[in-house]
């Protein structure tokens, strides 16, 4: 059986006001044999050894090197854009912490999935094999072909909420250096959005054009809750879709 693990990020606060209550319904639905590894930039202290914390600076210094270079920059986006698009050093904690995580973790199928979703059903080892073969480097739940889309101001990059990543794959290795180079190298702030998603959307176009790695698409494309819209009754996103629904 493929071993798998499954990747998330957290500050102190946020585990303290909902992840702490998600990250207890993961040790209740999920199977025994899989384990939750939490980066955080914070100090934090399970007593499950299922719940394995990660100290993001320390195993990622160049997270540090980002958030200390850049903390006080201003950043004018090409359009007008949601308050929340422009949180460049909120979303790179995630970015940092799936790179390093694809990097460090002795894992065949790795999970990434937002500290916000909440498992409402109980999950195995088996459930997420549906979902990837042999030619896939990622699964994920794209929104390219939502109504929003016709405007650049409130079109919607895929929900990055949960994706999951075929660690043996040939260019899985490339595929999270090219995303962790756009940080590294500020190249994020040539880019018309500069949040998480909008640059593994654009890393996933790369690797298309350039025939590397087989990308599958796991919505139709045009639902606004593809999670839920695709995992039904296993997750809920109780925070991820409130900050495009609003007007900040």
């Amino acid at each position: 059986m493929e071993k798998l693990n499954v990747v998330t990020s957290i500050s102190s606060s946020g585990y303290n006001s909902y992840a702490k209550e998600n990250y207890q319904k993961f040790l209740n639905k999920w199977s025994n044999n899989i384990k939750l590894h939490i980066y955080s930039e914070n100090t934090l202290n399970f007593d499950n050894d299922r719940l394995v914390f990660h100290a993001l600076y320390h195993e990622c210094p160049e997270c540090l090197e980002f958030v200390s270079r850049n903390k006080d920059r201003k950043y004018s986006p090409p359009y007008k854009q949601k308050k929340y698009k422009k949180d460049f050093i909120k979303f790179c904690y995630k970015v940092y912490t799936i790179c390093t995580a694809v990097k460090d973790i002795d894992s065949d199928i790795i999970i990434w999935m937002d500290s916000d979703i909440e498992t409402i059903n109980e999950i195995n080892e088996k459930y997420f094999s549906t979902f990837v073969n042999n030619d896939t480097l990622l699964a994920y739940l794209n929104r390219e072909k939502h109504p929003k889309n016709i405007s650049l101001q409130h079109r919607l990059s895929t929900e990055t909420g949960l994706f999951i990543i075929n660690k043996k794959h040939i260019y899985t290795k490339e595929f999270f250096q090219r995303y962790k180079d756009y940080y590294d190298t500020d190249k994020i702030f040539f880019l018309d959005e500069t949040h998480d998603a909008f640059v593994f959307d654009t890393v996933i176009s790369e690797m298309e054009k350039e025939t590397k790695g087989n990308f599958c698409k796991l919505s139709n494309g045009v639902t606004d809750r593809p999670l839920e819209f695709v995992f039904k009754k296993k997750f809920k996103h109780r925070m991820g879709y409130k900050k495009w629904q609003s007007n900040i």
